[in-house]
């Protein structure tokens, strides 16, 4: 068993209240209140495997949503999970590639209709996973430990671009190829 730093970093805005925020790891609550500070440092034991943090949002109302007389929100209460560091490592890069959002509508109905009436589909709308503007949960799933984790997850993104490329750019493809199949040593 290991105990990891986590440190969350926080943008938020709020408008009639700080927002109930919970923040869970494996399931174990590390921290509820009112998100009134921009970060937040918890410490968790954890064993080698796979790991679950959950940044849990509970009390947003209709009410903290202002909107105009053309229904386009105004203002919002909202919260950004900006980084995650864990144990010193920077998740930024992987932060939404490894997050995702939980959202309960039965605590959401206004915005549940407010989307629907745009001719939206609630469940596909959300556009920022590392963004929470109503009531539900960021989940951000890593491995500990985060070094190998960190290497695997950039292995990952090499190997998708490559692939990209492979399928966009044939020809600067075979040009790169060509620049590294040189039978002739570069100058100096």
């Amino acid at each position: 068993m290991f105990t990891v730093k986590i440190t969350l970093d926080f943008e938020y805005s709020y408008v009639n209240h700080p927002n109930l925020v919970t923040i869970l790891h494996n399931g174990e609550q590390k921290w509820h209140n009112r998100l009134k500070q921009k970060q937040i440092i918890i410490f968790a034991d954890v064993d080698t495997g796979p790991q679950t943090l959950e940044v849990c949002l509970s009390d947003k109302t209709d009410a903290d949503t202002i909107v105009d007389e053309n229904n386009a929100i105004v203002e919002d209460s909202f919260i950004v999970l900006k980084n995650i560091e864990i144990d010193g490592y920077m998740m930024r890069s992987v932060i939404n590639s490894a997050m995702s959002q939980k959202i309960d509508w039965t605590q959401n109905t206004g915005a549940y209709e407010y989307i629907k009436a745009q001719g939206k589909d609630p469940d596909t709308e959300l556009e920022h996973s590392n963004m929470l503007s109503l009531n539900g949960s960021l989940v951000f799933n890593y491995q500990y430990p985060v070094a190998k984790w960190l290497l695997q997850q950039r292995n990952d993104q090499d190997q998708y671009m490559f692939n990209t490329l492979m399928k966009e750019e044939p020809e600067l493809l075979q040009e790169v190829k060509s620049l590294l199949d040189m039978e002739e040593p570069c100058a100096r």
